[in-house]
Formats: structure tokens, sequence, C-alpha cells
């Protein structure tokens, strides 16, 4: 109700105050409850948000008559136990590796100088072989010379031979004066077995020996067997005992001189 309205009204004054204050707080609550439910007015509320979700239409289901029912199926086989894993082969240790040794550096020992020959002495050995050489010479020679002295009185005395030995005799002689030495050098030598003395005659080796022109030995081999082991390994050893031998005589030409010599037990004692 508004004011002019209010006027229309003849009142007296003191109720006309009352609804004035009557009116006036009543506009007053009135315009609180309309701030109070406006929903434009008061504090915000938070707006939640559902979260969205599709959703698929279902097509409606057809319903048939339901087929035969088959066969019962055999009960399937179980499966086989799976295999256990093989655990992994381990990984071979690893080898430790020393430290290496620090190799100290061997000291090279200077070589010892090869002693030189004395060529003194060398000189001395050749020329005492020499002197030897020639001292065998001298005894041959003067072997030989009794010899044909013996030989030319002999035929003196007989009358014949008088102009003295031929060239041929003389070194026929001397050949026979060498073997001669050579024979007794090998008999000092020679072991005769004990079975073979004086029970077995008409054995009989020859040994062949290759002598160098100063007298060494060069080669020594059986030419004719005698048939008995025994006999010709001991010829073969006395030869090669008795070496070296006198040296070859002057007329002999050439580096070597080969004699043959001949063993029979019954010769042992010269």
């Amino acid at each position: 109700m508004s004011v002019t309205a209010l006027k229309t009204f003849h009142l007296p004054g003191s109720e006309q105050v009352g609804l004035a204050v009557a009116l006036s707080l009543g506009l007053h609550l009135v315009m609180i409850a309309v701030l109070a439910f406006w929903p434009g007015w008061g504090p915000s509320r938070r707006q939640i948000f559902a979260p969205a979700y599709n959703v698929s239409l279902v097509s409606p289901q057809v319903f048939t008559r339901p087929a035969p029912a088959a066969p019962a199926a055999k009960p399937a086989a179980k499966p086989a136990p799976a295999a256990r894993p093989r655990p992994a082969p381990k990984p071979a240790p690893k080898e430790a590796v020393g430290l290496k040794k620090e190799v100290k550096p061997q000291r090279v020992q200077p070589k010892a100088q090869e002693k030189q020959p004395d060529p003194s002495k060398e000189l001395n050995q050749r020329l005492a072989r020499l002197q030897s050489q020639v001292a065998q010479e001298r005894n041959l020679d003067r072997t030989l010379s009794r010899l044909q002295q013996r030989v030319a009185t002999r035929a003196a005395a007989s009358g014949a031979f008088a102009a003295g030995p031929s060239q041929a005799d003389t070194t026929s002689l001397r050949f026979q004066v060498y073997y001669t030495e050579i024979w007794e050098r090998v008999r000092r030598h020679w072991v005769l077995p004990e079975a073979l003395l004086g029970r077995q005659k008409g054995l009989e080796a020859i040994v062949v020996a290759r002598i160098n022109r100063n007298g060494s030995l060069d080669k020594v081999w059986l030419e004719r067997g005698s048939g008995n082991r025994r006999l010709d390994q001991s010829a073969l050893r006395a030869v090669e005992r008795a070496a070296p031998f006198p040296a070859l005589p002057s007329i002999v030409r050439g580096r070597s001189h080969e004699v043959g010599i001949r063993f029979r037990p019954e010769d042992i004692n010269g």
C-alpha cells in the first residue's frame, strides 16, 4: 500500500504513525525475503559435472527354437605338463689374469774367446811326427841294409849274383821287411780264445788292412773267414789294436797301401 493510499484514509495522528511504521517494516521484510530466495543472489554453488558415458543401443534378441542338443563333447585331453625351463648355464668364471712379473733383463756374459792354436806348438808337433817317420824310415833302411849284406855275402860265397842283387830283389826285400814289422806288431796284440789254443788246426782267416802313408789305419775288413766266429773277431781286433803302423816305405806310390794278413792259431807264438 502506497503513501497516497494512506493519505486517502483519514486516521488520527497516532494511528497514522503506527500504520506507517508497520508498513515500512513489512516492506523491509519483503525485500529481505526476496533477496534471500532470489537465485542470482547469495553465494555461488559449485557446479559438479558427472563423467560422460557412451551407451550403445542393443537390438532386441530374436527368439528362435533351440537346435537339437549336440552330442556331449569328449573331455579335452589334459594338456601335457609344461616343461620346466632349464636354468641358463652359468657363465664360465673368468680366469684370473695375474699381473705379469717384470722380467729383469739378463746380463749377457761375454763369450770367452776361443783359444787360438799356438802356431809354434803345431809346428813342433808336425816336426815331431816327421822325425818319427824319418826314424822309422832309417830303422827300415838299416834292417834292409843288413839283409842285403847277408844276401850279398851268401851270393858271393856261392859264386852266384857276383854283381849284387837286382832292383826287383831290392824292392821285394824292402816290402818283406815292412810286412814283417807289421806282423810282429799285430801278433803282440792278438789274443786267441782259449778254446782254440792247440785244439783246432786248419783254421785260417785273411784280414786286409788299408794303411795310410803316415802309418795310420784307414780301414780293416775280413777278406776270408775261417768259419769260426771267435777266430775272425780276434783277428780283426788285433789289427785295430796294433795301429798305427810304421810309415809306408818310400817306394810305395799313392796315399795308402793294402796289406793282407793271415791268421792261424798255430802261428800265434811266431
